[in-house]
């Protein structure tokens, strides 16, 4: 697969986050994970990409989920830092707008370190995944 030709392959590796982070704001833990994951230092790929799997599977359970049934003019706002969103199949021949503005975050943390992503064709080092 080329470079950027899908969501999680990058031309500057593939960022090393932590899977827990703590809310700056409000101070409680959140996973900092998705689909998008695929590895853990330390484990065994099979077995990470089974930890992980569990992991997203048992977090996206009741209570804890929010499915958005669109209807014009609705507005949905979420903070990355605590939530786990995907996007969902929709109707292309209905117009959609979405507008995503972003705000900085902490470098420490926001701009991960990157590794190898053999799964990419092209492959630059970075200090930061901007």
């Amino acid at each position: 697969m080329e470079t950027g030709s899908a969501c999680g392959y990058q031309d500057k590796g593939a960022p090393l986050r932590p899977l827990v982070k703590v809310h700056p704001v409000t101070g409680r833990k959140t996973l900092c994970t998705g689909r998008h994951a695929y590895r853990i230092p330390g484990m065994e790929d099979t077995e990470a990409q089974a930890f992980l799997d569990d992991l997203i599977e048992s977090a996206c359970q009741p209570p804890r989920l929010y499915l958005h049934r669109w209807t014009p003019g609705d507005l949905v706002i979420w903070d990355n830092r605590c939530v786990l969103h995907r996007a969902r199949p929709h109707d292309f021949s209905e117009p959609r707008v979405l507008q995503a503005p972003r705000s900085a975050g902490d470098p420490e943390t926001e701009l991960a370190p990157t590794g190898r992503d053999e799964r990419a064709s092209g492959f630059e080092p970075s200090s930061s995944n901007r």
